[in-house]
């Protein structure tokens, strides 16, 4: 087996909870949510999030897709 100086994104089971006492959470707008089996949310700006993070989503109700609002989830690609 190779030692990589890059090991790799952190596998999904092995993210810790969000504790948000512990660092201070960015916020991005969304200007984009595609629903579907895996949900695409597009941010109007260049994001700092990594594959395999755990995310919390804020959506406002005026801005629709409330049975989103304050899930947690994955983040599995970028583009």
């Amino acid at each position: 087996m190779l030692n990589s100086p890059f090991p790799g994104p952190t596998p999904l089971y092995n993210n810790v909870p969000i504790h948000p006492e512990y660092y201070q959470p960015s916020r991005f707008v969304i200007s984009n949510v595609s629903l579907g089996q895996t949900t695409f949310v597009t941010t109007t700006v260049n994001h700092n999030y990594v594959i395999g993070q755990n995310i919390r989503l804020i959506i406002p109700p005026f801005n629709g897709c409330r049975q989103l609002n304050g899930s947690q989830s994955y983040v599995i690609s970028m583009m």
